[in-house]
């Protein structure tokens, strides 16, 4: 900090003295009826368009999205992987899910 600025950094209990001493920061009547009406009116927001943030951040997109488990070259390079792994999966059904 002192590089950048020229001031060494303020201790923890500076900034926070600071900042409650801040007029939105006061536990005011005023202060904590807006906290809840802004807290109450949050449903009614409109959500994030998740789609368009996506779209914004130009991210690739496969073409054909599909589970590693469809894929078959993905199942031929971990072939090894899973076999391992099927060693130590139990061979017997317990009683619960034969009933279903």
């Amino acid at each position: 900090m002192q590089e950048l600025t020229g001031k060494s950094a303020e201790s923890f209990e500076v900034t926070a003295r600071r900042y409650a001493a801040m007029p939105f920061a006061q536990q005011t009547f005023g202060n904590r009826l807006k906290a809840f009406i802004n807290f109450m009116i949050t449903p009614f927001h409109p959500a994030y368009d998740l789609v368009a943030y996506e779209r914004a951040l130009e991210l690739p997109m496969p073409s054909k999205p599909m589970y590693c488990m469809e894929d078959d070259r993905w199942k031929k390079s971990h072939t090894e992987q899973m076999t391992v792994l099927n060693r130590f999966q139990p061979q017997h059904k317990d009683s619960y899910h034969e009933t279903l």
